[in-house]
């Protein structure tokens, strides 16, 4: 999973996820992706409040930008395309799993919209800083 830094307006977000969807997220396709999930700050994103203020002194990531691989020896060539897109990059091994896919709890009906269309719904990422006082294996 990268997370992408840079101009936070919503007018700089709908332009970045034109480009994100438009360039990025086929070449990392061709260059061996199973998924990619581009989720942006973009206009209609900024018309729901956030429910989790960013914390004073920290700078809201812009985009994220999922890809799944077999192997993550193996993200090197797709990570040269989020990397090219000229934005401040961090890139993070993740494990993600559904608690349930749509339309099999009472909670979400069934997915109806296709492959590169928005998805209803709010995603909050939360980065979650290691304090000082502890070393990486803690």
């Amino acid at each position: 999973m990268y997370l992408l830094w840079g101009e936070g307006s919503p007018e700089h977000g709908d332009r970045l996820r034109d480009r994100l969807l438009t360039d990025t997220a086929p070449a990392l396709v061709r260059a061996g992706a199973h998924a990619v999930t581009v989720n942006v700050h973009d206009t209609p994103a900024a018309e729901a409040p956030s429910p989790v203020p960013t914390p004073l002194g920290e700078d809201p990531h812009v985009a994220e930008v999922a890809v799944w691989v077999d192997s993550y020896d193996r993200r090197a060539p797709l990570e040269r395309h989020v990397v090219e897109v000229g934005l401040t990059t961090a890139g993070y091994l993740v494990v993600e799993s559904l608690y349930e896919d749509y339309g099999t709890t009472p909670h979400a009906g069934r997915r109806h919209w296709p492959d590169g269309r928005r998805s209803p719904g709010v995603l909050t990422v939360s980065l979650i800083h290691r304090r000082a006082d502890l070393d990486y294996a803690t």
